[in-house]
């Protein structure tokens, strides 16, 4: 009873000074947190290797205190360490005696003598190959004819599919060098469709019949504020009235959307806007100040104010003023680059690139290109042409990376104004980008302007006659030279004939095939095309 007694007694204890304990806890405490510490310069840095020896016994590096430093080069002494992986720690402390996180690096030590290999020679690409699917192995893939070069582009070959599933496939190029070492294996992804498969036409453009839009919040289609529009397949509403006399101070968004004939609502766009307080006022804009001078230099900058000074009379509008640069010291066959900015507070700096040399080869006059039924014509004419050789005629399909087309002989020496012509029989299909890069017979060069022409061509096959009694008859235009393969399938899919054309007439014996519906397949620019036609 006695022992009872103790622990109904601890137990009362507790039970009190628990409830004590959460009757305090359930009033307001106040704990402020203590001011954050004001920023005090970096003092002082140091490094070490590998082991950490404590705060300050590393080896000093040389700084200047302030808020933000920066070492980006300090000499390390590196002759204690032992051959193999070490690691770079650095830190650095502040004036209140605190340091910072310890950043590292990891580096490597050679062998005192190491030779590294000489890097290989670069050798011309001399092969390439391709194959499906499945690798056979180095050189045992199908051949691809190629020029030998260092940079070689293959954008157009012939590749036999017949063999191939309906299905996905997987294609495969690399190359070879003079060296025979292969490049890494380039792989692309593609399809085969059943023979005579009809793919969905595409759905018929609509009219734009109705727009709204809403702000912040989406109502949901069709129940934002209606914006009026005139029906058509393009619509343009660049100035529409919209309440925002609702709209509290602050960032907004306003979003738009439109809708078709066919109840289809278009993709919804979406602007950010502002509504600042009505008494809100915009500081007024500075007045401009007087230009004084301006500043000039070549090349490399000396930094505001140390280039050469030009004296301006004072003006806040300095368009059409002229000086002379001094280019004494600049190399000759040389770009170089002429930096110009003036001073009422130091401008932006403006760049000019230029050319040091004798007297150009030639003048320019005019470079023209048209596109010519399935060719392009380039067409320039020069004048006071000095020992020119001839111009190389370049092409690009970015306006980029150019290329040689062909060549032609210049005049050499003419006081006169010279005709050129060239004509390109076998342009990109889209944009081709043309330049002239003309040679002096001393090697020297320099380049035209770069022109564009578009070539709108299209495969376009047309079956003539039909039914069709003994022979197929085609007429293809578009293809620009191509060489296209075609099927004649039946309509279970199963394969007749396989032949290949290009632009012009073909004609293929249909004698051996029994009467019925059969179908033309071949690939364009758009996929499959399956043309059904009788044989009788």
């Amino acid at each position: 009873m006695k022992y009872l007694n103790k622990i109904l007694s601890t137990v009362l204890l507790l039970m009190f000074v628990s409830l004590y304990s959460s009757a305090q806890l359930s009033q307001p405490v106040n704990f402020p947190l203590p001011p954050n510490m004001a920023a005090a310069n970096v003092t002082a840095a140091e490094y070490y290797f590998d082991r950490d020896p404590g705060f300050g016994k590393g080896a000093s590096i040389t700084i200047s205190s302030g808020a933000d430093v920066s070492v980006n080069n300090f000499p390390v002494n590196i002759s204690s360490l032992s051959t193999g992986i070490h690691r770079l720690f650095t830190r650095t402390k502040n004036a209140n005696n605190r340091w910072g996180m310890t950043n590292v690096a990891t580096f490597f030590i050679i062998p005192p003598g190491s030779l590294f290999p000489p890097n290989a020679n670069i050798s011309d690409v001399t092969a390439a190959e391709c194959f499906f699917d499945r690798d056979p192995g180095f050189g045992k893939g199908s051949n691809i004819p190629i020029a030998s070069g260092n940079d070689v582009s293959v954008s157009n070959f012939a590749v036999e599919i017949d063999t191939l599933s309906t299905g996905v496939h997987r294609f495969y190029v690399r190359t070879q060098n003079g060296n025979e070492k292969w490049s890494m294996t380039n792989i692309t992804t593609f399809f085969i469709v059943p023979p005579g498969a009809l793919f969905p036409a595409n759905p018929v453009a609509t009219n734009v019949s109705a727009a709204e839009y809403f702000i912040d919040t989406d109502p949901g289609l069709g129940k934002g504020t209606s914006i009026s529009v005139t029906a058509g397949s393009d619509i343009s509403a660049n100035n529409v009235a919209v309440d925002i006399s609702s709209l509290a101070n602050g960032i907004h968004r306003i979003y738009v959307r439109t809708r078709n004939t066919n109840g289809q609502w278009s993709i919804t766009n979406v602007a950010s806007f502002y509504i600042v307080p009505v008494n809100f006022t915009l500081p007024p804009n500075p007045a401009p100040g007087n230009i004084t001078k301006l500043e000039y230099f070549f090349d490399t900058d000396p930094g505001f104010g140390k280039g050469t000074i030009i004296t301006v009379p004072a003006t806040t509008d300095l368009n059409n003023y002229s000086f002379a640069a001094d280019i004494t010291g600049l190399k000759n066959d040389t770009t170089h680059t002429l930096y110009i900015r003036t001073f009422d507070g130091w401008s932006l700096t403006n760049t000019k690139t230029f050319l040091i040399g004798t007297a150009l080869p030639l003048t320019w006059i005019s470079f023209d290109a048209k596109a010519v039924n399935k060719n392009v014509e380039l067409d320039w004419i020069t004048a006071r042409e000095i020992n020119t050789d001839h111009f190389d005629i370049e092409r690009s399909s970015d306006g980029e990376h150019f290329s040689k087309i062909g060549t032609v002989a210049s005049s050499q020496n003419s006081a006169t104004e010279s005709d050129y012509n060239f004509t390109d029989d076998n342009p990109i299909n889209g944009i081709s980008y043309y330049r002239l890069k003309q040679v002096d017979k001393d090697g020297h060069f320099t380049y035209s302007i770069i022109i564009s022409v578009k070539m709108n061509t299209q495969l376009s096959v047309q079956i003539v006659g039909n039914p069709v009694h003994q022979s197929l008859h085609l007429q293809i235009s578009g293809a620009n030279g191509e060489v296209i393969p075609f099927w004649i399938v039946d309509a279970s899919g199963k394969k007749y004939k396989t032949f290949t054309a290009t632009d012009g007439s073909k004609q293929i014996n249909m004698e051996d095939l029994s009467s019925g519906v059969y179908y033309l397949v071949y690939q364009s620019g758009n996929g499959v095309v399956s043309m059904p036609f009788d044989k009788e």
